[in-house]
């Protein structure tokens, strides 16, 4: 996809699409599993929870649609400050893909990969390349983290992220 930018028509799609796409570039976020192997589905649009026990499928992160805010900003309310809030899910199989027991791959994977979400977010030249889109004030933040074992007995790590970020844009005609 093309990163485009944000207009009072686009509020959404372009928001969310320039964060799936910056997230879903391999050199920003690498998949722990293979860096080099960009053929792999590493970022979803949608839960892939159908592939949860196939551990082929982890590590994956899923990005889910924002919720959008809208504050009056102008006096005759056709200016307004936005924020968008995009949660992002990292799940990781405690033993890998492969799924050896001992294998602690999986705490690896979530720490590789929350790391890299974080550097990519926080990198100037991301922030100045999304500033050209109107995405403003750019903050990731940990929302939740847990460890659950799934039907068949096997420990998964999840852990819950929120990318916020800001603009003043005229949503009125």
């Amino acid at each position: 996809m093309t990163k485009t930018i944000i207009t009072r028509q686009k509020l959404m799609s372009s928001a969310y699409n320039n964060v799936f796409d910056t997230i879903n570039t391999r050199s920003n976020v690498a998949d722990p599993r293979n860096v080099n192997d960009v053929t792999r589905k590493f970022v979803y649009k949608n839960d892939p929870w159908s592939k949860g026990n196939d551990y082929d499928s982890y590590p994956y992160i899923i990005v889910r649609f924002p919720s959008i805010e809208k504050s009056k900003v102008s006096a005759d309310g056709n200016v307004k400050e936005v924020e968008w809030k995009i949660p992002i899910i990292v799940r990781t199989a405690m033993n890998g893909s492969v799924n050896n027991n001992g294998d602690s791959t999986g705490v690896s994977n979530m720490e590789d990969i929350i790391d890299d979400l974080h550097e990519t977010f926080d990198s100037k030249t991301v922030k100045d390349e999304l500033r050209l889109l109107r995405m403003f004030k750019l903050l990731l933040v940990q929302t939740d983290g847990d460890e659950f074992v799934d039907s068949n007995g096997k420990h998964v790590f999840v852990t819950d992220l929120e990318l916020t970020f800001t603009e003043r844009i005229k949503v009125g005609v």
